[in-house]
């Protein structure tokens, strides 16, 4: 064998061996490969493709009382689902058409496609899209958290999740899962939501134009939503052609980025047979804004203090009935696809918001004491609220005084306590932490007044601490990474920008709530928690106590006084009065009983030492009937009637009346005449238990638990809960409710609460106001629905109006609620009789006496000027020369003559003398005998 066979066998040798690594090595990276995928699919979470649905979160409504949606209530992705059959063919086709040709063919994976993407990689450097719907279906189901992730094991995930989709699911079922799953802008996931957001219709009624529309989004949702709201300060930057509605706060405005891409899947819905010439060219000639029709109810960010209210209603009543913890039932509204048919009346609740819209229909705040530097404060010297001037340049920085915050060696910040901020001491996932925050504060904007609750400086959890002086220390290391956050001057003084603190919302003053319940259901139908402001979860006024004045009179006084004189008639007894030494009426007049008609003495009565309590205008109006009392709210026959009836007593009503925040123990309580007399209470009542505590008046006495759902289903159409069985609390007889239903309505119609009539209407209310004017109310009711409007400041400043304004604001609302004027009263119980101008429970009519006959009594009784003869001593007749004129304080006063002068009296029977005193002798007592009187004029003939 000669050299060269050699060296060719050495050589085929070596290539042998070389190529048997190279197979070797991609052997080795196959099996590598497979085995790595073998570990990611093995480690990947199972899914459960049974239960899709109840992976797959769904948004849950709100619908009115009428079945109208008003809300959608989601936490993270809003999104309705709709059964694959309910989708249109159009729809359908359009989203295959432009996302995945092939669906209907492929086995999850569209090969063409991604060998496709293989070669533009290789020629332009730029990779296209390949997923099928089932890919993107399985990003969406189970890699919510990595779908944006580019990583060969999410890759290999999304195969795995791929194949098991197509392998569990048929075609539809994947198709639907896509359709009600897909992120379509404008904060909507799946067609359903996309349809009602866009066009404002339901995805069974979208044309082929509007389908393509939506199948257009997928690709870049955000930047391809065809609205967008925009801020005051851009509306200038969109023509006429591109708004679509303004606002007070922006514009909602038309944006065409994805018309092209909507362009495209008409023409390749064409080019695949899939809708006619005819529908093509319809689809392609209409113009974007034609179709384009926000719901703007479910888009915009708007104050929903309803709404809020129902769906914490909704969770706690879940939670109590199924044995859940809140947090889940949370999650069941927020993620589980409910049906919450609430109770609300939306033009009800729209008149209110429209008229909570105006200023006009609101006081001022005034009486505001302030320090040397502006601050508001109050009578004790405290500030309340600093002014916004005082903290904040123009560009929203504020500087602190040397004394407040100073720079230390290290970098760090010390921040004082006790100066303009307050530090609390809290705690983030169980570790403490300290919240460093502004106190509130108050602008002016407009002339109006504007208060802003604090603010917080967001310095995180380990980048701050105190010490021992209870100052606040940033650290140097923060303070380092956020040199846009501070700023420090040459004299040492420390800066922060407005990039450093966050502050609340400013809230305009006065504020106002209102809220209106159904009398014969307790069901809500209109709240409003407070004017011009806007956001979720905000602090709800009708759902919060506030003192209520004298619009607790007919609950905390006058129905108990009713109702327990009606109970003393039937078991034959009658009321037991007591004088108390507080004025001079003591125990009579008021009758055998406590009634509409009892006589009680608006006069000063005199409690603990001193003249209390007095009447708003500072005067008294003598003696008055009970309704009359009521109706012109004297304060002092509150508080006679209050402790006739005793403390016991009418708390024990107000609990049935459903006052929850009554306190009924401890130092500070509610067993007084201040606080159920005249509403000085200590925690106060709500608009809404007070508005609701009122159709007992309207409703035979009966009260219902406050409700503002009827019922909730799940999705699947079940009943998961039920609100008919809302059970009401007898509260009063029906007869004591008819007579305090024509009490209050006489309050409408001659007395302070004239301003809450409706025409056509009979109408019952009561006014209220707290001392120096710092809360107002009215509170009232028609045959339909009772209301109770609140208005006062956040802070204690007094107001520039009494009730007055309250009342003019219920009518007003009021009269434009049209089912105000449907219903009608409980009809008049057989056991209610009616003399004069007043009602009684059978029984309790006797021993009354007149209002006029006590005023005669009374004023027999008052001060009176006597003249009197000198010369006799007895009370001077006209023919009496020397008198003198005397006061005495008590008309019973036994000093006063009972008899004239018999001296000087020339008429013996119109001024008698006393039976042992002789007459005067004729022509005694008047040189021309002349028996007519001196002080009478004469006339000519």
């Amino acid at each position: 064998m000669n050299n060269l066979e050699t060296d060719a066998k050495i050589g085929m040798k070596k290539w042998k061996k070389i190529l048997l690594i190279i197979l070797l090595f991609f052997v080795a990276i196959v099996i590598l490969t497979f085995a790595y995928i073998a570990y990611v699919v093995n480690s990947a979470e199972k899914i459960d493709t049974d239960n899709i649905y109840n992976i797959l979160s769904e948004s849950s409504v709100i619908y009115d009382d009428q079945g109208k949606k008003i809300d959608t209530v989601y936490a993270t992705e809003n999104r309705t689902n709709v059964a694959y059959d309910d989708l249109p063919k159009n729809l359908k086709n359009a989203f295959i058409a432009i996302e995945d040709k092939t669906f209907w063919k492929h086995s999850g994976f569209n090969y063409i496609r991604m060998l496709g993407a293989v070669k533009d990689s290789l020629t332009s450097g730029r990779v296209s899209g390949t997923s099928t719907i089932t890919q993107q279906l399985a990003r969406n189901l189970f890699l919510k958290e990595s779908k944006s992730e580019r990583s060969i094991k999410r890759k290999i995930i999304e195969g795995y999740y791929t194949v098991i989709l197509e392998r569990n699911l048929s075609k539809k079922e994947i198709l639907e899962a896509y359709l009600n799953t897909i992120a379509l802008g404008y904060n909507s996931n799946g067609v359903q939501t996309a349809s009602q957001t866009y066009f404002s219709k339901d995805v069974s009624e979208l044309s082929v134009f509007e389908s393509a529309l939506l199948a257009a989004l997928p690709k870049a949702p955000t930047s391809y939503a065809y609205i967008k709201f925009v801020n005051l300060s851009e509306v200038n930057n969109y023509d006429d052609a591109h708004i679509l509605n303004k606002t007070d706060s922006g514009a909602y405005v038309l944006n065409d980025n994805g018309l092209e891409r909507a362009r495209l899947c008409v023409q390749l819905m064409r080019e695949q047979n899939m809708i006619t010439k005819k529908e093509y060219d319809e689809a392609m000639d209409t113009p974007l804004k034609d179709v384009i029709n926000p719901n703007y109810t479910i888009t915009a960010e708007k104050t929903a203090y309803f709404n809020d209210f129902v769906i914490n209603q909704v969770i706690d009543d879940i939670a109590k009935k199924y044995k859940i913890s809140k947090k889940d039932a949370t999650d069941k509204v927020y993620d589980g696809g409910l049906r919450i048919y609430s109770t609300l009346d939306s033009q009800a609740q729209n008149v209110v918001e429209t008229e909570f819209e105006n200023d006009a229909n609101f006081p001022s705040a005034i009486n505001m004491n302030r320090n040397s530097e502006g601050n508001f404060i109050d009578d004790s010297g405290h500030v309340v609220l600093y002014n916004y001037s005082n903290y904040f340049a123009e560009d929203g920085s504020y500087t602190f005084p040397l004394s407040e915050a100073r720079k230390n060696k290290n970098g760090s910040i010390t921040l004082v306590s006790g100066k303009k901020l307050h530090f609390y001491d809290t705690s983030v996932n169980g570790k403490p932490d300290i919240s460093i925050e502004f106190k509130s504060l108050f602008r002016r904007n407009n002339g109006g007044l504007y208060v802003i609750s604090g603010g917080y400086i967001n310095v995180p959890q380990g980048e701050k601490k105190k010490d021992a002086d209870g100052n606040v220390i940033i650290s140097a290391k923060f303070i380092k990474s956020h040199d846009d956050w501070f700023k420090f001057g040459n004299d040492g003084s420390v800066t922060l920008t407005a990039n450093s603190y966050k502050l609340q919302q400013q809230v305009v003053q006065p504020q106002s709530a209102m809220t209106i319940v159904d009398v014969k259901t307790g069901q809500i139908k209109a709240m409003v928690g407070g004017r011009k402001t806007e956001g979720r979860s905000l602090f709800n006024r009708a759902d919060s106590p506030r003192q209520p004045g004298s619009s607790i009179k007919p609950i905390g006084v006058y129905a108990p006084a009713l109702q327990m004189s009606a109970d003393e008639a039937k078991a034959g007894k009658k009321h037991s009065f007591k004088d108390y030494n507080i004025d001079k009426q003591g125990a009579q007049y008021w009758g055998d009983y406590i009634t509409s008609a009892s006589v009680i003495v608006d006069e000063p009565t005199k409690l603990n030492g001193r003249i209390w309590p007095k009447n708003f205008e500072g005067g008294y109006m003598g003696p008055l009937d009970l309704k009359s009392a009521l109706g012109y709210s004297r304060n002092t026959t509150s508080i006679k009637t209050f402790l006739q009836v005793g403390p016991e007593y009418c708390m024990s009503m107000l609990k049935k009346f459903g006052i929850s925040t009554l306190q009924t123990k401890g130092n500070v309580n509610d067993a007084n005449p201040s606080a159920i007399a005249l509403g000085g209470m200590a925690k106060g009542i709500s608009p809404l238990e007070l508005s609701n505590a009122y159709t007992a008046f309207a409703n035979g006495g009966k009260v219902y638990k406050p409700v503002s759902y009827t019922k909730v289903k799940d999705r699947k159409g079940k009943v998961i809960l039920d609100s008919s069985k809302n059970k009401a609390t007898k509260v009063m007889g029906e007869d004591v409710a008819f007579v305090m239903n024509k009490i209050l309505q006489f309050s409408v119609t001659n007395c302070y609460a004239n301003a809450a009539s409706i025409p056509g209407v009979p109408t019952g209310a009561k006014t209220g106001t707290t001392s120096d004017d710092l809360d107002i109310w009215c509170v009232g009711f028609t045959p339909s629905y009772a209301a109770a409007v609140w208005i006062g400041n956040d802070v204690s400043i007094s107001l520039s109006n009494n009730s007055s304004a309250a009342t003019q604001l219920w009518g007003r609302i009021m009269r434009q609620v049209k089912r105000c004027y449907r219903g009608s009263y409980p009809s008049q119980p057989s056991n209610v009789i009616s003399i004069g101008n007043n009602y009684f429970v059978k029984g309790t009519e006797t021993g009354i006496v007149s209002v006029n006959s006590v005023k005669k009594e009374d004023e027999e009784n008052g001060p009176k000027d006597v003249k009197i003869c000198k010369e006799s001593g007895m009370l001077a007749t006209p023919w009496c020369t020397d008198v003198v004129e005397t006061t005495f304080e008590d008309g019973k006063d036994e000093r006063i003559p009972k008899f004239y002068c018999p001296l000087h009296n020339n008429n013996i029977i119109e001024y008698p003398i006393p039976p042992d005193a002789n007459p005067p002798e004729e022509g005694e007592t008047d040189p021309s005998n002349s028996e007519s009187d001196p002080n009478e004029d004469s006339t000519d003939e």
